[in-house]
Formats: structure tokens, C-alpha cells, sequence
């Protein structure tokens, strides 16, 4: 079958050299769609076996391969297709993964480094290792830590992620939980055990309790009194030496004058923009939501709205392919504006 449809196919893509006509060419067309779903009938029929390997138990290695074989109602699609199908009904292939889930994996295995594990690890891990669960691909590990860092429980169910570690100050860098968290996959950031993020949390919060009160001005206050001579005072005129005031009723003292320290101004709006590096979007753009979204965003009633702006130039021309499929990805995007330029 599968020489029939290769010899009709032949036929079809050598048209203009054979010379055939219309009705020709369709008649080959058509055999050599009918050879082809022949094939893909077949082929389920051929190959019905799933092998897959497992292990249950991390410390005992093993070699065995579990036996599935696929149903003849699985049998129409492409063979990939029945086999991915076939094992997300067996559970032995996860297209979703809750955060609850990830943690119980973590301490199962475990999969901890002391008190925390490389994001970038992590992911060679579920990648390489049978024991794991057997994820499609690395974005369901990546949404199940999205899911476990948001989580308003993450503490006593998840983790935190920290972007670094100080090794002077022996603290994580950038330790974030219970909220959305923009994920880089590299060397440097981890997953964090919850019981240490919480007390690293805690005494960096009291730390800035320390300096605020520390640096909150004070307000200032300028004394002006006047001061009388002690040896003579004059009333009405009248001249009254230091001997005769201090019998008589005591002078009133002049009132004390308070002069505020005028106050800063009171900021309202914001504006920025930076220039990124194209070969590190992910890094670049990451550092300014922690150092700069982040901060305005936590404020009350506060309005945020961060743009993209993309500009390139290709002296060369752009080939077809990518300006077709860069217009799909902005349709699919939504973005507000976009377009190209002959010049």
C-alpha cells in the first residue's frame, strides 16, 4: 500500500513532464489520497502496542516497561495521537498540574536542595527522571509553579521563588509569594520552602519597620523668645531695677512661635521607558516589573499601564514566512497596533 501511494504520488508531482491532462491528474490525485487513508487505517492495526516506562519507588531502579494496548475505538487519527490520548487516560501523561500537587512531588521524592531547588533544575528533573509524573512539556511545570506561588495559602501548602541568592548577606534575592510571579528559568532562581521565605519575609519586614522610623522626619520647631535684661526693666517710662521685680507679679513671657517644615510635593503621575535587550527580553523585562511595576501597582487606586513597543529594521527585506507569521502572532496577541514598511 505504501508503494502505491509513493508511485502515485510521483505521478502527481511530475504533471507538466508526464504531460497529463486535466482528468489524468485528478484520477492520480485521487488515488493517491485513497492510498494514504488506507495507510493511516492500517497503521493502528500494525503498531498497537504502548510501551512505557516506569518506576515506582526513586531508590530502586528499575527497567520495566508497562503494557498498553490501544482500543480499536482509539484507532482513527494519527498514531501519535492515540498514544498521547491513551496514556492522559491512564494518568501517565499530565497536561495540568496543580501547585498542591508540585509541593507534594517536592517532598515526596524529595526534590529539595537543603532549603530550596533550582527552578532550571527542576525542570531537568521532570524531564529526565521515570518517577516523575510524565509532563507534556516544560510549560505544565512551569503553570503549576505559577499556580503554587499565587496560591493565598502558599504558605502553609506551596513554596515562594526567590530570584538569587546573597551570599554576603546570606539571604535570597527578590523573595516573592501569594501573588503573580514573572518566572525566569535560569542558574540563579529557586523554589523556596515556605517556613524559610516566611521568616526570611518577616524579618525584612521589620528591618524596613526599623529604617522607616528611623528616616521619618520630625517636624521642627524654632523657639523665638525675647529675653529682658535681669538688671533693668523699664515700664511705662518708668525705670525698675532688678530688686523691685522680684517682688512684684512675674512678666507674661512672649509666646513660643512653631514653624512647620514645609512639606514635599505630592506626586500624582509617572512616566518611563527603557530600552531592552532583545536578547534578553525575558531577564530585562523581569527586572523592571519587580523594581519599578511592582511598587507603583501596590499602591491604592493606583492606574498602571505598561506597553510594548517593538521597532526593527532589515535592510536585507524581511522574507514572506516571517512577515505572514509575525502578523498571525500579533492577531493572536491583540496587539493594539502593528505593521510593516516597504521603505
Amino acid at each position: 500500500m505504501t508503494r502505491q501511494y509513493m508511485a502515485w504520488k510521483s505521478i502527481e508531482d511530475e504533471r507538466e513532464p508526464l504531460n497529463l491532462d486535466a482528468f489524468q491528474y485528478h484520477q492520480a490525485k485521487t488515488k493517491r489520497e485513497d492510498a494514504h487513508s488506507r495507510i493511516l487505517a492500517l497503521i493502528p492495526e500494525a503498531y498497537s502496542w504502548l510501551l512505557v516506562p516506569d518506576q515506582q519507588d526513586p531508590k530502586v531502579k528499575s527497567d520495566e516497561l508497562a503494557e498498553f494496548r490501544l482500543s480499536p475505538q482509539q484507532g482513527q487519527g494519527l498514531l501519535a495521537s492515540n498514544a498521547s490520548r491513551n496514556l492522559r487516560n491512564q494518568e501517565l501523561l499530565v497536561t495540568q498540574l496543580a501547585g498542591v500537587i508540585l509541593r507534594h512531588e517536592l517532598d515526596k521524592t524529595p526534590l529539595w536542595r537543603g532549603n530550596h531547588v533550582h527552578i532550571k533544575e527542576l525542570v531537568e528533573n521532570f524531564a529526565k527522571y521515570v518517577y516523575l509524573p510524565r509532563l507534556k512539556h516544560q510549560d505544565v511545570l512551569l503553570n503549576a509553579i505559577r499556580d503554587g506561588l499565587q496560591s493565598t495559602k502558599w504558605a502553609q501548602e506551596t513554596f515562594a521563588y526567590a530570584g538569587g541568592w546573597d551570599e554576603d548577606l546570606q539571604r535570597y534575592v527578590n523573595l516573592q509569594a501569594g501573588h503573580t510571579v514573572n518566572i525566569i528559568v535560569d542558574a540563579h532562581s529557586f523554589l523556596v520552602k515556605p517556613e524559610i521565605a516566611s521568616a526570611q519575609m518577616e524579618a525584612e519586614a521589620l528591618e524596613a519597620e526599623a529604617k522607616l522610623k528611623a528616616s521619618s522626619p520630625s517636624m521642627a520647631y524654632t523657639q523665638s523668645q525675647e529675653r529682658l535684661s535681669p538688671a533693668v526693666l523699664e515700664r511705662g517710662g518708668a525705670t525698675i531695677t532688678s530688686s523691685q521685680v522680684q517682688g512684684s507679679t512675674p512678666v507674661a513671657p512672649v509666646p513660643v512661635q512653631l514653624f512647620p517644615v514645609p512639606e514635599e510635593p505630592q506626586m500624582h503621575r509617572f512616566y518611563g521607558s527603557a530600552t531592552i535587550n532583545e536578547q534578553r527580553i525575558g531577564r530585562d523585562a523581569a527586572q523592571i516589573m519587580d523594581e519599578v511595576v511592582k511598587h507603583l501597582v501596590s499602591l491604592n487606586s493606583a492606574k498602571v499601564k505598561v506597553t510594548l513597543e517593538i521597532q526593527a529594521e532589515v535592510p536585507n527585506g524581511m522574507p514572506n514566512d516571517v512577515v505572514r507569521t509575525v502578523k498571525e502572532n500579533c492577531h493572536a496577541l491583540h496587539f493594539e497596533t502593528f505593521g510593516f514598511e516597504e521603505e
